[in-house]
C-alpha cells in the first residue's frame, strides 16, 4: 500500500479482531443478501427487499447449533422449492442503516413489520444525532 501511495491509517488492535468489524465488512458487500426471520417459532426467513421466503440449510452452522436470529446475511441461494442459504450469519438492522443507507430507505419498501422496524432505528438513530 505504500508503494502506491495510500495513507494508512492507525487502527486500534482490538478493532482488527472485532467480529462485529468483520462482519460489517463482508455485509458492505453482501447488503443485497438480507432476511428476517417470520414471526412464530418455527419460521422461516425472508428476504427484506425482495419479500421471497428463504430457509437455512440443515447443514449451515446456525441450523446446527440450533440458533435463529431475527435478522441475517447470506452469501448465496440456491433455488430449490424454496431458496436455501449454506452461509449465513447474524447483523443488526442498524449496521443496514449504517451501510447501505440508500437501499434500506424504509420509503423504498413494502409496508409492513421490516419497514417499520428500519423506520423506528432510523428515527431513533436521528434523535440522538439532534439532542
Amino acid at each position: 500500500m505504500l508503494e502506491l501511495r495510500y495513507e494508512l491509517g492507525n487502527s486500534n488492535e482490538d478493532d482488527l479482531h472485532d467480529p462485529a468489524n468483520i462482519e460489517k465488512a463482508l455485509l458492505s458487500g453482501f447488503y443485497m443478501h438480507v432476511a428476517v426471520r417470520g414471526k412464530g417459532k418455527n419460521s422461516n426467513y425472508v428476504r427484506v427487499k425482495e419479500n421471497d421466503p428463504l430457509k437455512l440449510h440443515w447443514t449451515s452452522v446456525l441450523m446446527l447449533r440450533g440458533l435463529k436470529p431475527k435478522w441475517i446475511m447470506f452469501d448465496e441461494s440456491v433455488l430449490n422449492s424454496v431458496a436455501t442459504a449454506w452461509t449465513a450469519t447474524e447483523i443488526f438492522p442498524e449496521w443496514l442503516l449504517e451501510i447501505a443507507p440508500d437501499y434500506y430507505n424504509p420509503d423504498t419498501l413494502p409496508d409492513g413489520g421490516i419497514k417499520t422496524e428500519l423506520k423506528a432505528i432510523l428515527d431513533e438513530t436521528e434523535t440522538k444525532l439532534y439532542n
